[in-house]
């Protein structure tokens, strides 16, 4: 092998090591965001047909995009039925509009999977509203049914009366969190 081969081969050797690295890079962060800071909480509820999201503190899109990733393994999307996702604990909400439509390819991706998944946004300030307004408009009709409430009680009643409809008309056989 002459120099130049030599040197070309070391180049893209680094170039494949440089891509591994920023990979676990990525990775890393991601994990670390997940173990470490944990502004989103995570509760399976009525044996995973419910989950619900309490956020607080501050919550990043990377938080959300790191939760979703753990809700829509195949394992819990198949039997989900409803979504809470609580943010009144939230002092901040620093989400981008890339984010937004990143969670919203995550929702329409599940969606092809379990379509029948309720959700309902519960924000208390007029910025996490607005966000999930535009989280609505890159949704559109390919993801699931939203609703967008200022405080838990009138979400669980949606979510009550959305499931009832689905259940064609009968009482719902599961329960919400305040049941």
């Amino acid at each position: 092998m002459d120099m130049f081969s030599f040197t070309r081969f070391c180049l893209r050797v680094l170039a494949d090591l440089n891509e591994i690295i920023r990979r676990m890079k990525r990775n890393v962060i991601l994990t670390i965001a997940i173990v470490f800071k944990m502004p989103i909480q995570i509760k399976y509820i009525n044996g995973g047909i419910g989950v619900e999201f309490i956020a607080s503190g501050v919550v990043t899109g990377v938080d959300i995009i790191a939760a979703n990733k753990e809700i829509y393994r195949e394992e819990n999307l198949l039997i989900q039925r409803y979504q809470i996702v609580d943010r009144t604990q939230c002092t901040e909400y620093e989400v981008s509009t890339k984010e937004i439509r990143i969670i919203a390819e995550q929702d329409i991706a599940a969606a092809t999977i379990n379509p029948n998944i309720i959700i309902a946004f519960i924000s208390k300030t007029d910025l996490q509203y607005g966000i999930s307004r535009m989280y609505q408009a890159y949704v559109g009709d390919s993801g699931f049914l939203t609703g967008l409430f200022r405080d838990r009680k009138s979400a669980e009643e949606w979510i009550k009366n959305q499931l009832k409809k689905s259940n064609n008309g009968t009482k719902p056989e599961l329960g919400l969190v305040s049941d």
